[in-house]
Parts: C-alpha cells; sequence; structure tokens
C-alpha cells in the first residue's frame, strides 16, 4: 500500500480540525441505554426476542467512544473558564437564563397571535 506524501503541516492541522470536530460532537452528544436491559447475564448474551437490548446496546458503545473526546472537551473547557477567558456561571444564573428565554420565547409566540 503506497501512502500519499502530505506536507506536515497540512498534517497537523487536518488532524486538529479531526479531533476538534470529535470533541465537539462527544461534548454535546451524550448517548445513554439502558443498561438494565442490555441482554441475558447482563450484557455478557444477546437476548434474540428483543430489540431494544440491541439499542442499548449501541448507546453503550457509542457512549464509550465519545467518553475520552467529552473528558478532552470538559478538559479545555474547564482551563478556558480557569483562566477567565470564558466567564463561570452558577447553576443558580443558568436556570433564570433559561426561565427568562422561555419566558421571552412564550411572550413572542403570544405577540403573533
Amino acid at each position: 500500500m503506497q501512502l500519499i506524501p502530505v506536507p506536515p503541516l497540512q498534517a497537523s492541522l487536518a488532524t486538529a480540525g479531526v479531533l476538534l470536530i470529535y470533541s465537539g460532537l462527544a461534548y454535546f452528544i451524550r448517548p445513554e441505554g439502558n443498561t438494565a436491559n442490555m441482554g441475558w447475564l447482563g450484557g455478557a448474551m444477546d437476548d434474540q426476542f428483543q430489540y431494544n437490548d440491541d439499542i442499548n446496546r449501541m448507546l453503550f458503545k457509542a457512549h464509550c467512544l465519545l467518553a475520552p473526546g467529552r473528558f478532552v472537551a470538559q478538559s479545555i473547557i474547564d482551563l478556558l473558564t480557569l483562566c477567565t477567558i470564558i466567564p463561570e456561571v452558577s447553576p443558580e444564573q443558568a436556570a433564570q437564563e433559561r426561565a427568562s428565554k422561555a419566558e421571552s420565547q412564550r411572550l413572542a409566540r403570544e405577540k403573533e397571535i
């Protein structure tokens, strides 16, 4: 098999781009399967009579595949918060912002009607 020669800078940028996309997807996509329903013997054997254990297995595998990217993304966000590049938002502030956004959306819908 013949490899295509790629300049080091382009290879580095392509690798960084792929890792950035992977970390972004891992941060925002959080698959959670029902681990109580993964087949017989705690997931060691497949239950041929149910299809939802196959779905739960797939979700668990996706969760395991995305976990390292989520760890890296959360670490980067924590570092940026520590360096005060990203402002820290408390859970109370986040809840207030969500409530005010929902209220403004409700008022906008009422205004349209």
